[in-house]
């Protein structure tokens, strides 16, 4: 079982990203992801915010240095509330 998955400043393409948080919809056992100082764009924050809503176990998230803009954080924002679960996260 998947429970940790750092990413950190790997360069990961849109697509990459996108890919990543997608296949963790499908088995969301995961605990701690880390995708710092990846650039987050508009489709892969939209997939982020799936992974969250669906992942009751994500307890902790980095997205420090990814640039996210007031847009990104306010979607990933509401993502998160929307959840009952409590989540740390880091950007």
């Amino acid at each position: 079982m998947l429970l940790s998955l750092d990413l950190p400043n790997t360069g990961m393409t849109e697509n990459g990203i996108s890919s990543s948080t997608a296949a963790l919809s499908v088995k969301p056992t995961l605990i701690h992801l880390n995708l710092r100082s990846n650039r987050m764009t508009e489709a892969a924050t939209t997939q982020l915010c799936h992974v969250v809503t669906v992942n009751s176990f994500l307890s902790i998230l980095d997205l420090r240095s990814c640039n996210l803009d007031e847009s990104q954080l306010t979607r990933l924002s509401e993502a998160l509330a929307g959840e009952s679960h409590s989540h740390k996260t880091r950007g």
